[in-house]
C-alpha cells in the first residue's frame, strides 16, 4: 500500500494566508528557516519555516499536491501489504473518543449513527464501520479508487474534495480524517469544514503524524514523515489543539501513539460543543450571601484560614491519600462483595442498615474535616454504593437539594481499591464552585408541568443543564481533571463543584468505590431522625424513608 495518502484538494485556489507566507494557524508573517529539501521534485514546494507566533512548522507559498487522477495502481499496488488492524484500531479509537468526550456509544443500528471519512481511500474504515450498525460517507478526491470503493464494497464514497461535496451541515454523528490534514495548505478551514458537517456534540477523530515525537528528533531532517512538496503542515500536540479551538471545536484530546517511542503519530478527539437552549439568568438570581456557608462568601478575612479552609475556597476540592484505615475499607468490602448486584444497594440510604458502611463513611478524621470546612455539624444523608462508573453526565449537585440547603453540603469520592483510568474514573472541574448558584425553583420552572410531579425531575433537568456545563467548559476552555486513586484516597468535593462519573473506556470495568454525601444537621427540615456516630459523626434518617435492610 502506498504511504502517501491522497491529499483533499479543497480550495481552488492558494489560501491568501499562504500567498502571503503566513502562517495558516495563527496569520503570523514572522518564521524562520528551517529546512530545504534538495530532493523535492522541479518546481515543487522545498522549504520549511517555523512560525516564531505558535511554533507551526509549514511550507510558505504552498500548493497541494493533486492526487485526483492517479491510476488506482498507485494505490492498491500490492495486496500483500494491506492490514486490516489498522481498521479495528481506528474504529476503537473512534468508540473511545465518543467515551471520553461523554457520547454515548452509537453501535446500537436501531440509532443509525452517521459517519463522514474524509479521505476515505478504498473505504476499508467505512466498510468495517458499516458492519457495526453505522451509516456511513466517504469523501475520496482520487478519482479511481472512489469508484473501486463503490463498485467493489458498495460504499457511498464521493469523488469530490471536502470543500466541494455536497453534504448537509449539522449531519454527521462522527467524522474522521486519519492522514489528511498534513496534506492541507489551510488546515484551520479544512476543520471548520468538518466542524459544520457535525451535529451539535458530534465527534471529530484526526491523525496526523508527530513533529514533536522522539522519532522526529532522533532522526532529525532525515524523518520519513518530512516531505515538503506533499506534507504541508507539521504538527505538535499543542499546534493541532489550536487549529481545533481555531476551527470552533471545543475541549480535545490528543493520544499519542504508533512508531518505536509510542509517540509517531498524534490522535487528535474532539468534538462540534453542544449549544445550551438555556442561560446563566435562567438559573440563577440575587443570592443573600449571609445564607451561604462563610467560606463561600465574597468577603472572608482569608488570614485567618488554615491551609485547608483556603484551599476548599480557592479550588472547591481537597484530595487526602491513604486516608482511610484499611482495616474499614477491608470490612465494608466484605459486607459489599456478598450483595452480587454491580451498582450496590438500592436504598440511596443503606448506611442505615449496613453499620459497615457508617465506620467507613463516618471515620472521624473526616468528619472534622468536613466540621472545619462548614463550621457546622455535618450528617450523611445519601450514599452511592455501585462498583462501576455512575456514567453520570456533568453536574452539580447543590440544585437537587431542598432550598434551605443553600451550598452548606458536600460529596465524598473514596477509593476502595487502586482506580483504573479505563475504569471511568470521577472528573471534575477545579475551581467550578464559584459559578453561580442553581436554585431548584428556578430549574423547576423549566421543566414541563407533568415532569415536576415527577420523582425522576432531577434526570429530566440533565437534559437541558448537562449541554449548558459542556459548553461553559468548552467556551471557557476550562481544565478537567481525574481522580486517579488507591486504596484509601479520598477526594472530598464542593456541592457546586462541576463533576461527573466519567464513561468507562472499557465498558463495565470494575471501580470499586463508595461515594457519600453529607448536609448540614441544621440546613436539613426534612429530617425524622439525626442519628450519632462519634463525637463528630452524623447519620440522618429522613421522614419518607424506611429502616429497611435489604442485604
Amino acid at each position: 500500500m502506498t504511504m502517501i495518502r491522497p491529499a483533499d484538494s479543497s480550495l481552488a485556489e492558494t489560501s491568501p494566508l499562504q500567498q502571503m507566507g503566513a502562517c495558516p494557524l495563527c496569520g503570523s508573517a514572522q518564521h524562520r528557516h528551517q529546512y530545504t529539501d534538495p530532493a523535492a521534485p522541479e518546481g515543487q514546494n522545498r522549504d520549511l519555516v517555523e512560525c516564531l507566533a505558535c511554533g507551526l512548522v509549514y511550507v510558505p507559498d504552498a500548493r497541494e499536491l493533486g492526487f485526483d487522477d492517479l491510476p488506482a495502481s498507485a494505490y492498491l499496488n500490492d495486496w500483500e501489504l494491506l492490514d486490516l488492524s489498522g481498521v479495528r484500531y481506528q474504529y476503537d479509537t473512534l468508540l473511545k473518543a465518543q467515551r471520553l468526550l461523554g457520547v454515548k456509544d452509537s453501535r446500537n443500528p436501531a440509532t443509525e449513527p452517521a459517519l463522514l471519512d474524509v479521505g476515505c481511500g478504498a473505504g476499508y474504515f467505512l466498510d468495517h464501520c458499516r458492519a457495526h450498525g453505522w451509516q456511513v460517507t466517504g469523501v475520496e478526491p482520487w478519482r479511481e479508487i472512489a469508484a473501486w470503493a463503490r463498485k467493489y464494497l458498495k460504499l457511498n464514497v464521493l469523488s469530490t474534495s471536502l470543500a466541494r461535496a455536497t453534504l448537509d451541515e449539522r449531519r454527521f454523528d462522527a467524522v474522521t480524517a486519519h492522514y489528511v490534514l498534513q496534506f492541507r495548505r489551510d488546515p484551520v478551514a479544512f476543520l471548520r469544514r468538518c466542524h459544520a458537517l457535525l451535529r451539535p456534540g458530534g465527534v471529530l477523530v484526526a491523525t496526523v503524524p508527530n513533529f514533536g515525537s522522539r522519532e522526529r528528533e532522533v532522526q532529525g531532517w532525515q524523518w520519513q514523515q518530512i516531505i515538503p512538496y506533499a506534507h504541508l503542515v507539521y504538527f505538535t500536540a499543542d499546534t493541532l489543539r489550536r487549529a481545533a479551538r481555531e476551527a470552533g471545536f471545543g475541549r480535545a484530546s490528543i493520544e499519542l501513539a504508533g512508531g518505536e517511542y509510542g509517540d509517531a503519530q498524534l490522535m487528535l478527539s474532539t468534538r462540534r460543543t453542544p449549544e445550551p437552549s438555556i442561560t446563566w439568568s435562567d438559573l440563577s438570581g440575587t443570592i443573600d450571601e449571609r445564607k451561604l456557608p462563610v467560606l463561600d462568601r465574597e468577603t472572608v478575612d482569608e488570614s485567618r484560614l488554615g491551609p485547608t479552609q483556603q484551599a476548599w475556597r480557592d479550588k472547591g476540592f481537597l484530595v487526602r491519600r491513604d486516608f482511610i484505615p484499611h482495616d474499614l475499607i477491608d470490612a465494608y468490602s466484605a459486607v459489599r462483595e456478598k450483595l452480587k448486584d454491580v451498582n450496590g444497594w438500592r436504598s440511596p440510604t443503606p448506611y442505615l442498615f449496613v453499620p459497615e458502611i457508617r465506620e467507613l463513611c463516618l471515620y472521624q478524621p473526616l468528619c472534622e474535616i468536613l466540621e472545619s470546612l462548614f463550621g457546622e455539624r455535618m450528617g450523611m444523608n445519601l450514599t452511592l454504593t455501585g462498583w462501576v462508573s455512575t456514567e453520570r453526565a456533568w453536574h452539580q449537585d447543590d440544585y437537587l437539594n431542598p432550598p434551605g440547603v443553600m451550598s452548606h453540603y458536600c460529596g465524598v469520592w473514596f477509593a476502595l481499591d487502586a482506580i483504573s483510568p479505563e475504569s471511568g474514573p470521577f472528573e471534575f472541574v477545579p475551581g467550578s464552585h464559584r459559578m453561580p448558584l442553581i436554585r431548584s425553583d428556578k430549574m423547576l420552572a423549566l421543566l414541563p408541568e407533568t415532569r415536576v410531579q415527577d420523582a425522576m425531575w432531577p434526570w429530566y433537568s440533565e437534559r437541558l443543564l448537562t449541554p449548558f456545563f459542556e459548553h461553559e467548559i468548552d467556551r471557557h476552555e476550562l481544565p478537567v481533571e481525574q481522580f486517579i486513586a488507591n486504596k484509601g484516597d479520598i477526594l472530598i468535593w464542593h456541592s457546586r463543584l462541576l463533576h461527573r462519573g466519567a464513561p468507562p473506556l472499557t465498558p463495565g470495568m470494575p471501580r470499586k468505590a463508595i461515594i457519600s454525601h453529607y448536609s448540614s444537621v441544621k440546613h436539613r427540615g426534612d429530617v425524622r431522625k439525626i442519628h450519632k456516630q462519634h463525637a463528630k459523626g452524623y447519620y440522618l434518617e429522613f421522614k419518607t424513608a424506611e429502616k429497611i435492610d435489604t442485604r
